[in-house]
Order: C-alpha cells, then structure tokens, then sequence
C-alpha cells in the first residue's frame, strides 16, 4: 500500500504546483487510477491508464463511456470502473447543468454556443436548443443526422423535445460541411417549414443558424424571421442589429 500511496502524494504535489494543463491525458487517468479504491500497484496503474487513454483517448469519450467498455480494458477492475464512471457522470451532470444555465441573448451568443457543438463533425447534424423565456438554455441535443431533414416527423419530433423541456423557443443549428456557412435555398426552405409548424403549435422557432467551422450565419440576425412584434423575438435580436 506504501508505493501507491506515495505515488498519489506525488501526482496531488504536481497537480497543485502545475495545474492539470501540464499533464498528458494519459496521466490525468494514471492520476484518476491512483485515487481508485483497491489499487496497489503504481507500475500495472500506468500501464492501465496507458491503455485506457489508448481505448478512449481524450475525456469527452469517457464520459459517455459505460461499465461494460471500461471493463473491457484489460487490466480493468469492477472498482475502478465504477470510481471513473462515477467520476465521469459528476463532471457530465456539471457540464449538463452549466449549459442549463446558458442564456442565449442574441445571434453572436448562440452562433458561438452551437458552432462548439457542431464543430469537427465529419457528417452533417442538426442541433435543436430549447430556451426559456429568459432565454436560458433548458435542452440542446442533436435533432437530425443526415442530409434528410425538416420533415414532419422531425417538426412534430423537435416541438416535442421543446414542450417536454417546458420551453417557449427553439433555435436550430445545422453544419455545413463545404466549408461555407452561406444558407443556401434550402436551408431557407427548411427554415419557413419549421417556423410554420412551430407556430401552428404556439412555439417560436427564434433563429436557425448555419456553421462551417468557427464560422456561422444566423438567419435572424439577417431579418429572415417577420413576426419582430414577438417579444422573444425581439429581446433576442432587436431591429437595429440585423443585417
């Protein structure tokens, strides 16, 4: 017990004098390891964390991850994957509840919210962020996957994601993969589909934004939407601050 205790008395000494910043991710998981009830050895620990950081890579896997894939990585223990998925789960609820948190309050807030979901991606997805009438973030999640959207099934799918969230808005976000963010006619075809059947279900459909990369267009910023007399609306991208 003396070496992995002196081990974990080391990382806690550099984690406090360096910052996490300075560790590779493969020893953010020897760090992780170490804490884990049971543990003993500190060489057949890095070799573990080692081979998690090689199964997972970075951290944002791992917080999806289950107990089954944790257990799947050779040297794994029924504690150890229990303490990272438990650990996994706190820091995702943490996140989950910053983001609810999230006031979107205008174009260049939300473009900037949905083009960090979307970015990277090398598939075309649709991202649906559900707001209060604080515009607070209630729900964000991917809506469609694929080339096929703004169907009625994915209209009656997004009003339900946005009623069940107890929200008052939605503002959809989708990728361009060419590079460009420029809303081509579909995209604005999509957009009047979606708006309608929102209305028809007294939702607002408050912006649809395109992103390609760090880039992104927002629609209403550039006066698609024609219902400014909405309050929402109009809280969230005033007259004077479209294009």
């Amino acid at each position: 017990m003396g070496e992995i205790h002196e081990e974990r008395a080391e990382l806690a000494k550099r984690a406090m004098r360096l910052g996490l910043s300075r560790f590779r991710d493969e020893e953010v998981y020897e760090a992780l390891l170490t804490f884990c009830p049971g543990r003993r050895d500190p060489e057949e620990t890095r070799r573990l964390a080692w081979r998690l950081h090689v199964h997972l890579g970075g951290f944002e896997k791992l917080t999806g991850a289950s107990m089954a894939e944790l257990k799947s990585v050779k040297g794994m223990d029924d504690a150890s994957a229990l303490f990272l998925s438990l650990t996994a789960r706190i820091c995702r609820r943490g996140s989950e509840e910053r983001e609810r948190a999230r006031r979107l309050t205008d174009p260049k807030a939300a473009g900037r919210f949905l083009a960090a979901k979307l970015r990277g991606l090398s598939r075309e997805v649709t991202v649906a962020a559900c707001l209060d009438r604080e515009l607070r973030v209630v729900r964000c999640d991917a809506a469609a996957s694929g080339d096929v959207f703004a169907t009625e099934a994915d209209a009656y799918d997004i009003a339900g994601r946005i009623i069940q969230a107890d929200a008052a808005a939605v503002i959809l976000a989708h990728n361009h993969l060419t590079g460009d963010p420029q809303p081509s006619r579909e995209d604005l075809l999509v957009t009047e589909s979606m708006a309608r059947s929102f209305q028809r279900a007294n939702l607002i459909l408050l912006d649809h934004i395109i992103v390609a990369g760090d880039s992104f267009v927002s629609l209403a910023a550039n006066g698609f939407f024609n219902d400014g007399n909405e309050p929402l609306r109009a809280r969230y991208c005033p007259r004077g601050e479209r294009g």
